[in-house]
């Protein structure tokens, strides 16, 4: 059995808005659909999740949604149509947002406390840094700044203080409307914006439990702030995603790689999936063929060890959305050919040591060492919550794990995970029944063919979360 192991999540928006091209898009290879909440309605949401679950259904694939919170994310206030100009060496005033329409001279933002915030000397950062200021001064409420780099500004545009430290809270209004939103159409997972501390992933944790909602948290790490505390960020999330847009923003551009790797490396040591986003085929946005930095781009955050690569603009108003997918599945596959020859591509995946590892851990360690050893065919898995696959997945290894589960929702959860494929199965009361109801399932969807060598753990507590305790070599 080979397939593809490194996910792919594509963004919806109005180049998917319709049945027919959701479909396509899955159907070239998404295994994660998200939807970004800081654009569209509920109703337009609602509708495009349906056509996720009903071309999921007709596939017979299991599809993650991944709803994207806005988050605290500062914006520039509106102008008059086709935007202003600002012109370098000019002086700017920047103003909290009231309504009033911004114009060369004065510039509105959606910071109410900025003159507090701010200092003489920092830098404010707009539209990803393609326009930059400097404060000069403080007045009352407002920040005169020098146009450093001007540009055309239009509305919403995004502003970035990367030498700034904001105290404004994780989560606004709009993101537990949208919360609550995602818990009642069964979000699989839900991306947390502006992460700056352990602390914020916890409160939305918090929000989740008490709506109800199964969601697992990823924390996009995009601020400075992040990458000092980044280990803890990423030990209490469950996922997270280098999202290179903002964080290119925050740091210099030279460093992105850099970080790129290193928070690879941390949620490998996790445990933990990580998503590598932002602009990775980006030209496909027009063009029907991606660039070939762009095809290096994909291939190397495969090198890297990342869980999953997305896709942005491309896929949610690009022309070629499906073909930007297939671009996609065909580098990722390629890579792929390289690290079964050369797994040390990527950090060691398999260290000597382990600071106290659960059992868990250690079984799932020794399963991959087993099954690599022994040249196994598949690694199959009976999970409750995705928890022991995930562990599998952690140690990379080079046949894929087959993970089994009763509920819906953690077969969807595990599309994301790197090498799992997912399988829907009734519960079992035992076991070996577990066992063969997983081995029978993983035969029954053609990954295993009679007489191919398989690796299996389990839990001697049959249906029991956490408790993977038993090794077992089989052939199918």
């Amino acid at each position: 059995m080979r397939g593809r192991s490194t996910k792919i999540v594509a963004t919806l928006g109005p180049a998917t808005g319709t049945a027919e091209a959701v479909h396509a898009v899955i159907a070239a290879g998404a295994d994660v659909v998200r939807v970004n909440l800081s654009h569209g309605d509920y109703a337009g949401h609602r509708r495009t999740l349906g056509f996720v679950r009903r071309a999921a259904q007709n596939l017979g694939k299991p599809v993650a949604l991944l709803l994207d919170l806005q988050g605290p994310k500062i914006r520039l206030g509106s102008f008059s149509p086709g935007g202003v100009d600002v012109a370098t060496g000019s002086e700017v005033t920047l103003f909290p947002n009231d309504g009033t329409l911004g114009t060369p001279l004065r510039l509105p933002v959606t910071l109410p406390d900025l003159a507090r915030d701010l200092t003489p000397g920092a830098r404010v950062l707009l539209d990803d840094g393609r326009v930059r200021l400097r404060v000069v001064a403080l007045k009352g409420r407002e920040a005169r700044c020098l146009v450093e780099a001007g540009g055309t500004l239009t509305d919403r545009k995004g502003v970035n203080l990367p030498d700034t430290l904001l105290d404004v809270p994780p989560l606004t209004e709009k993101d537990r409307k949208d919360i609550r939103f995602a818990a009642g159409e069964g979000a699989d997972f839900l991306c947390l914006s502006f992460v700056r501390r352990p602390e914020d992933v916890v409160m939305l944790r918090r929000e989740l439990e008490g709506c109800g909602c199964g969601a697992r948290v990823v924390a996009k790490i995009e601020k400075h702030e992040a990458l000092e505390r980044m280990d803890e960020i990423v030990a209490v999330a469950d996922a997270v995603m280098v999202a290179r847009g903002d964080l290119g923003v925050e740091i210099p551009a030279e460093q992105v790689p850099r970080w790129q790797k290193r928070i690879i490396r941390t949620a490998l040591r996790h445990g933990k999936e990580v998503i590598t986003a932002t602009q990775m085929l980006e030209s496909m946005v027009n063009s029907p063929t991606p660039t070939r930095a762009e095809a290096s781009d994909v291939a190397n955050a495969v090198y890297d060890g990342t869980s999953a690569v997305m896709l942005s603009a491309e896929t949610a108003v690009g022309r070629h959305p499906a073909g930007s997918v297939a671009t996609m599945d065909r580098i990722v596959r390629v890579a792929e050919e390289d690290l079964a020859a050369l797994p040390l591509f990527v950090a060691d995946p398999l260290p000597e040591q382990e600071d106290a590892p659960s059992v868990s851990q250690a079984i799932s360690r020794a399963a991959v060492q087993l099954a690599q050893s022994l040249r196994a065919d598949a690694i199959i898995t009976p999970t409750q919550t995705g928890a022991t696959a995930r562990q599998v997945a952690r140690y990379r290894p080079s046949t894929h794990i087959v993970a089994v589960t009763p509920s819906e929702q953690v077969c969807r959860q595990l599309a994301l995970t790197f090498g799992v494929v997912p399988l829907l199965v009734p519960r079992a009361e035992d076991t070996d029944g577990t066992l063969g109801q997983a081995v029978a399932a993983a035969r029954a969807g053609g990954l295993i063919t009679p007489g191919e060598l398989l690796v299996l753990t389990a839990g001697v507590r049959a249906n029991t979360a956490g408790a993977t305790n038993l090794i077992k070599v089989e052939k199918a």
